[in-house]
C-alpha cells in the first residue's frame, strides 16, 4: 500500500488557481463550460472506518488521512452510531465480516437517519464502501487490496451521493400553504 501523489497541477480551491511546476507561479485557471462544473467541498470528506481488524484499521485510518480526509475508527456497528450522534460522515468504509453483524448497508442507513435527526434536516445518505478479506462478492474490494483503488472507490461513494427530495412532513421541508396572510 504505497501512497504517492504525483499530480502536476493542484487545485487551490474557491479561488479558481492553478499552481503549475515551473517557476512563473499561479495563474488563472480556465472558466470550464457550466455542464463540466464540480462541486466544491467545504470540508474534507469524513470517512468512517468500520473493522474489527486492528491492523486493517491502522492502515486504512492513516492512508485515508494522508490523502487529506478526516478518519474515524471503530470496532462495532453500536460505536458506529454513537459516532454518528457526533460527528459528521460521509462515507462508511467497512469490513464485511462473518458472524453476527448487521449489513453494511442497513448500518449506512441508519447511520444517516442518525445525522438527520441530529442536523434536523434532510441529509445525504452515507455513502457506502465494503471490504473482504475471504473472496470479495461484486461491489466489494479486496480488504489488502491496492490503496489507490480502495482511495478512488471511497471518492467515487462520497460523489455519488445526493441530498434526497423533500417530502411534506419529512425533517427540514418548509411549506407557506396554510400560513395566515399578513
Amino acid at each position: 500500500m504505497a501512497v504517492e501523489d504525483d499530480t502536476a497541477v493542484k487545485d487551490t480551491g474557491a479561488m479558481g488557481l492553478r499552481a503549475d511546476n515551473d517557476d512563473r507561479g499561479a495563474t488563472p485557471a480556465p472558466n470550464p463550460p457550466a455542464r463540466a462544473a464540480a462541486v466544491v467541498r467545504l470540508w474534507p470528506i469524513a470517512v468512517l472506518v468500520l473493522s474489527g481488524d486492528p491492523r486493517f484499521r491502522a492502515a486504512a485510518t492513516t492512508l485515508i488521512g494522508r490523502r487529506g480526509c478526516t478518519v474515524l475508527a471503530c470496532t462495532s456497528e453500536t460505536e458506529a452510531l454513537a459516532l454518528a450522534e457526533a460527528e459528521r460522515i460521509d462515507v462508511l468504509l467497512a469490513e464485511r465480516a462473518s458472524g453476527p453483524r448487521r449489513a453494511p448497508r442497513k448500518l449506512a442507513s441508519a447511520i444517516t437517519d442518525s445525522l438527520a435527526r441530529r442536523a434536523r434536516s434532510r441529509v445525504a445518505p452515507v455513502a457506502l464502501v465494503v471490504v473482504s478479506e475471504a473472496r470479495p462478492r461484486a461491489a466489494e474490494l479486496a480488504k489488502w487490496g491496492p490503496f489507490d483503488e480502495l482511495f478512488e472507490a471511497i471518492l467515487q461513494a462520497d460523489g455519488e451521493r445526493r441530498l434526497p427530495p423533500a417530502s411534506a412532513g419529512a425533517p427540514g421541508h418548509v411549506t407557506l400553504r396554510g400560513a395566515p396572510a399578513d
